[in-house]
């Protein structure tokens, strides 16, 4: 990996069982993987990790959840650290809305169920887009 590469990721859902399935996937590949069930728990290891001296490079993270749902989370990503790419892996059927809250040529959304393969094919272009090899196509 270079360093540019991405190695810390912040995997944020309500579904215990999906976020287990993604961060073993992610640990298997050698990524460290932080797990969150909210945006506010999201929120507070964004806050730690930067404070701690170790970021996330990157967010995977659900759409409707308790307390703090996917849109307020990355609406707030996207002020404080606009830097972090994000993929958005939901149910919500609404694309046009989560296109909204999407950076032009940053973020990717894949829709639930997803298949570890699509996220490692996501974090190769995010890869790729921070090496200066492309833009980033948002799809559902």
């Amino acid at each position: 990996m270079s360093d540019s590469d991405i190695k810390k990721i912040l995997v944020v859902d309500d579904n215990e069982i999906l976020v287990r399935s993604i961060a073993r996937h992610l640990r298997r590949e050698g990524f460290d993987v932080v797990v969150a069930y909210d945006g506010v728990m999201a929120k507070d290891l964004v806050l730690a990790a930067e404070l701690g001296g170790a970021p996330f490079d990157l967010a995977i993270t659900d759409i409707l959840m308790p307390n703090m749902d996917g849109f307020t989370f990355v609406s707030w990503l996207n002020l404080e650290f606009p830097q972090m790419p994000v993929v958005v892996v939901t149910g919500f059927g609404n694309v046009d809305m989560i296109n909204k809250l999407l950076r032009p040529n940053l973020d990717l959304v894949h829709r639930k169920p997803v298949l570890p393969r699509e996220i490692m094919a996501s974090i190769q272009k995010i890869n790729l887009r921070r090496q200066g090899g492309g833009n980033l196509v948002a799809s559902a």
